[in-house]
């Protein structure tokens, strides 16, 4: 098949998933057909060597498998506790959409995904002894097979916000460290990369663990010196400042909407900006609803 030919035939799946996804099928019979025609749709653009859109394709895939379990619009699903937890299929399918674009030996926040294991684990032979080069290989592999394309961030951050949205922070900040390495390879200091450091400060105080969030914050994030001058920056250390002091009355002026905060409080994620709201002083994140 040529190159033109496959092309066609990505096009083609997904735009039969699109209307799949809008038919009169139940849902169940719904998320089947689209999960497999987007992975058609990624096996296509993969044939091609477009990495990139397969990747975007992927994570289609794996959001399809979420169809008719999405809470009602205008409704945040950590408004509805019952819902809170997502398809463990799903949840699968998300984070090895996540690794497609950023394998994980290159993700500090690996330890933190919650299903299956890395494509780029070094195996263990049964009988005699690990190749010595095997780790260093895996990672220049990992660092080659790295997606680059222009706004691929910005896919690996539909799910962070989704993975916000049904309450699944671990994997939630393990996308975000995927969304911030991609970022970071460009070695260009751009607003983009300073609301993902943000993200994951934000995420990683949301799962009560402040002393993570500071050596992060500063061994990472402020090797960036453009960070230094960001809104970003100045939100995520008030808010670590905040919480390490267990100051409930600075964290609630850290947040206000009229508070000093404000311009970088308005640029994040509705998602994110409501996750930031329920941050307490210890202990994790409350949900919707003070519970």
């Amino acid at each position: 098949m040529g190159q033109d030919a496959y092309a066609t035939a990505a096009a083609e799946y997904t735009r039969a998933a699109e209307l799949s996804a809008v038919s009169d099928e139940p849902d169940v019979r719904k998320r089947q057909e689209c999960h497999k025609l987007h992975s058609d749709s990624a096996n296509a653009w993969r044939q091609m060597g477009e990495n990139g859109r397969a990747g975007e394709s992927m994570m289609n895939a794996a959001f399809s498998m979420l169809i008719g379990l999405e809470p009602e619009e205008g409704v945040h699903m950590v408004e509805k506790p019952k819902l809170m937890n997502m398809d463990k299929k799903a949840l699968a399918a998300i984070e090895v959409a996540v690794e497609t674009h950023t394998p994980d030996p290159l993700n500090r926040y690996r330890s933190f995904r919650q299903t299956g294991k890395s494509a780029y684990e070094v195996q263990v032979p049964k009988k005699g002894p690990v190749d010595p080069n095997a780790e260093e290989e895996m990672m220049n592999l990992a660092k080659q097979n790295m997606i680059r394309k222009s706004y691929a961030h910005e896919t690996v951050f539909k799910a962070v916000f989704k993975l916000i949205q049904y309450g699944e922070y671990p994997s939630a900040l393990y996308a975000a460290g995927a969304a911030s390495r991609i970022l970071e390879a460009d070695d260009f200091a751009t607003i983009s990369l300073s609301r993902a450091f943000c993200t994951e400060t934000i995420i990683t105080l949301a799962l009560g663990d402040v002393v993570s969030a500071d050596k992060y914050f500063m061994e990472v994030h402020l090797q960036k010196s453009s960070y230094l001058s960001s809104r970003e920056c100045k939100l995520a250390e008030d808010l670590i400042r905040a919480v390490k002091m267990m100051d409930a009355e600075a964290l609630e002026e850290t947040r206000s909407a009229s508070g000093s905060n404000r311009a970088a409080l308005a640029n994040l994620d509705p998602g994110l900006r409501s996750l930031v709201m329920r941050i307490q002083t210890s202990g994790r994140a409350r949900r919707a609803g003070g519970a």
